[in-house]
């Protein structure tokens, strides 16, 4: 049987080697063949795939950089191209844009969360970190826009969380925009988009904002609600107001106009 002399084996043998060399299209040999020459097609293009992506959410990202509208991401998409950079044939338009930003926020929620709970080497716990928010009017809604302060690769960073709306209308009746609204707001941030969870937010050790923040009212609840004990509840320090300067241009004043 070794030596081939019995048919039935000579023949399974024979299927058996050409099906594993691919020496044979007959006995499926041919397959293996094929198999091999499809996954380097698939590698091929999968790295095409990747660089086309790559480049595609380059340029949505320095529309954002820029702070100018999504119109302009085609325009970027062009210059691409016009340069020979692979770009594709699919998601050249604008309307593409906010799945993008949506793209980079979950990638963004999910390294700060990285950050905010992995322990450092030096003390074995969590690093502390701030938040800082202000409310505008940039467009017809007021947004309360929310960041996390802390530190990245050595480097101070301030981190964009949330933009919620300050304000809710309802039939005849307007609601928000009141201190412990707002510092609830700050806690839920990070709650809810960087899914910081209670013995974390214990690490949170100062929040700055402008003089519309000291409200006894705001510094109560965001100690209350990151659970400080009661030693930290005595650290009036806690909201770190940014406008000292506007202060003193007040008492200048206030003396040039005593002075006369």
């Amino acid at each position: 049987m070794v030596e081939g002399h019995n048919d039935i084996w000579y023949r399974f043998k024979k299927t058996l080697l050409d099906h594993v060399t691919c020496g044979s299209r007959k006995y499926g040999g041919d397959q293996h063949y094929q198999g091999i020459i499809a996954k380097k097609h698939r590698i091929a293009r999968r790295n095409v795939i990747l660089e086309v992506t790559t480049n595609l959410l380059k340029c949505c990202l320095t529309v954002i950089k820029f702070k100018s509208a999504a119109l302009h991401y085609e325009d970027l998409v062009s210059l691409l191209r016009s340069t020979g950079s692979a770009v594709g044939n699919l998601g050249h338009g604008r309307k593409q844009v906010n799945g993008m930003i949506k793209a980079f926020q979950i990638y963004m929620y999910k390294k700060l969360n990285e950050i905010l709970t992995t322990p450092l080497i030096s003390t074995g716990m969590p690093p502390h970190f701030a938040t800082t928010s202000d409310k505008s009017t940039p467009i017809k809604v007021s947004n309360h826009a929310i960041m996390v302060l802390t530190v990245v690769d050595g480097e101070k960073c301030a981190i964009p969380i949330c933009a919620p709306k300050v304000y809710e209308y309802g039939d005849n009746s307007l609601s928000g925009g009141t201190a412990p609204h707002l510092a609830e707001q700050v806690i839920e941030s990070l709650k809810n988009n960087v899914k910081i969870q209670n013995e974390v937010l214990s690490y949170l050790v100062a929040h700055q904002a402008d003089g519309q923040y000291q409200a006894r009212e705001f510094l109560s609840t965001m100690r209350n609600l990151v659970n400080k004990d009661a030693s930290f509840k005595s650290d009036k320090y806690f909201v770190v107001p940014w406008d000292p300067s506007h202060w003193l241009d007040f008492i200048i004043g206030d003396i040039r106009v005593k002075e006369k």
